[in-house]
């Protein structure tokens, strides 16, 4: 079937632009920052995790991507992007932390991947460098991240916190060796504690130490009443061991859903280790702490970039008498003035180049515009693609009623591996409702939501459109 004839939609014909997705809590609120400015350029959006049947087979429309890995070259055969109309461009998600600039050429800089993109876009000139893609016939341009745009427009929006009795910490943890979401609850339990099992045991060893330090802070923080604890877990890592080790303690909630930018700005202070959290923080202007404690492989890379942006403690009682001092007004606003001089140091600025100034959106967009997108009536679920929805839900549907009469020990490796696979993308993107975007998406567009008639619509599980009515 033709996909220039998959389409039709009452309203009026806008040039189209897609966010593919894959891991929601990670991506959701840039996407939307970028979707809001768009549509005041006259786009409309399609937001979608990105192996979503819905983006099979795209035509006449830009693709802006997560990142320019070997996986957009699966994903460009899977879906069929192919058609010549098609703009595609990527910002790498993961490219301001990574363990060494050779790790990341080699895992996150794909020479075939970057043939298939038009335009590359940087967080800074140091991404940019490290990425070393001269060769590569594609165009560059330095360009920050749209989600230090929406921090920086959080900050302005916001208002002198008036001085409270109970102390707002978000604990952000980062240990994914640890508690990966691909594994069940006995087999994190058993990492934990045979960590001499696992190939990558001398990093694990070193997750441990501080993992157990940020844990021992929770625990501390949570015997005192006049503090609450919001223990936040990074994307790629399971939530059930924080869950059921804090099922009982009244003043510590585990949970992701509200978004990072949420959760900072509803907090007086921010915990973290090497946690990219620390650097959104330190722009919406909370106190950040980095604990990192002594490690037990420190010639073994583990990410500090992201402690430059903090207060230092090495140890949970030295991080509880920071997180204490805000009961005093006075040693709140004098911790406030230690972040102020991080903030406006202009060091960041060859890493973030929006650091000092929210601009980044605006500078991918004018790419954009550059490209002259055809106008095209919006995106509707043609029988094509509700063949390939009904296909995958079924596929689903029988995987996981099958996974239940048959034991894990039994299962044949391909059973075995599609059903990781279903459990791995739900963990990564959860089932969403119109409901819940609508109200991520008005969270983060604001009163530019109602005032520019925005419409939103769910047009499958997972697959939203956005565009001005």
């Amino acid at each position: 079937m033709n996909p220039r004839k998959t389409f039709s939609h009452s309203f009026s014909p806008l040039p189209l632009l897609v966010l593919p997705m894959e891991i929601y809590e990670r991506e959701i609120d840039a996407r939307l920052w970028l979707a809001q400015e768009a549509i005041k350029r006259g786009y409309q959006i399609l937001i979608a995790h990105h192996a979503s049947p819905c983006l099979r087979g795209l035509s006449d429309c830009g693709i802006f991507y997560k990142d320019h890995g070997p996986g957009l070259v699966k994903l460009r055969k899977y879906h069929g992007w192919i058609d010549p109309s098609l703009w595609v461009g990527a910002l790498d998600e993961e490219g301001l932390v990574f363990s060494s600039e050779e790790t990341y050429r080699k895992g996150r800089v794909n020479r075939e991947a970057l043939q298939l993109l038009d335009d590359v876009f940087f967080i800074g000139a140091w991404q940019e460098k490290v990425a070393a893609i001269e060769q590569i016939p594609v165009r560059t341009h330095v360009t920050g991240h749209p989600r230090f745009d929406l921090c920086h427009g959080k900050y302005q929006e916001s208002q002198p916190v008036p001085h409270s009795q109970k102390i707002r910490v978000l604990v952000n943890t980062r240990f994914g060796s640890l508690f990966p979401i691909s594994e069940s609850l006995p087999s994190v339990l058993k990492r934990r504690t045979h960590p001499s099992n696992d190939i990558n045991k001398e990093n694990i060893a070193n997750e441990l130490v501080i993992c157990r330090e940020i844990l021992d802070l929770v625990d501390v923080l949570s015997a005192d009443p006049g503090v609450v604890v919001t223990l936040r877990p990074h994307p790629a890592e399971h939530m059930d061991y924080y869950r059921n080790r804090f099922s009982n303690v009244c003043n510590v909630a585990v949970e992701r859903r509200a978004g990072v930018v949420h959760a900072i700005e509803h907090s007086d202070i921010v915990v973290h280790d090497g946690c990219t959290t620390a650097i959104e923080a330190c722009l919406m202007g909370k106190p950040v702490i980095g604990l990192r404690p002594p490690l037990p492989y420190p010639a073994i890379s583990y990410g500090d970039f992201c402690n430059r942006f903090s207060l230092a403690a090495s140890s949970s009682h030295e991080a509880r008498d920071i997180i204490t001092c805000l009961r005093s007004a006075d040693e709140h606003r004098a911790l406030l003035r230690r972040m102020a001089e991080i903030r406006t140091a202009m060091w960041p600025s060859q890493f973030m180049s929006n650091w000092c100034m929210g601009n980044a959106t605006g500078k991918i967009l004018d790419v954009v515009d550059q490209q002259q997108l055809p106008t095209r009536t919006a995106p509707t679920l043609a029988i094509q693609h509700r063949w390939n929805l009904a296909r995958e839900a079924l596929r689903r549907f029988m995987l996981m009623g099958c996974s239940a009469l048959v034991p894990a020990k039994t299962r044949s490796r391909p059973f075995a591996q599609a059903l990781y696979q279903i459990h791995l993308n739900d963990s990564k993107f959860p089932k969403v409702t119109l409901n819940e975007m609508r109200e991520r998406a008005v969270y983060i567009m604001g009163s530019e939501f109602v005032r520019n008639n925005i419409h939103l619509q769910c047009l499958a599980r997972n697959c939203f459109l956005i565009c001005p009515v």
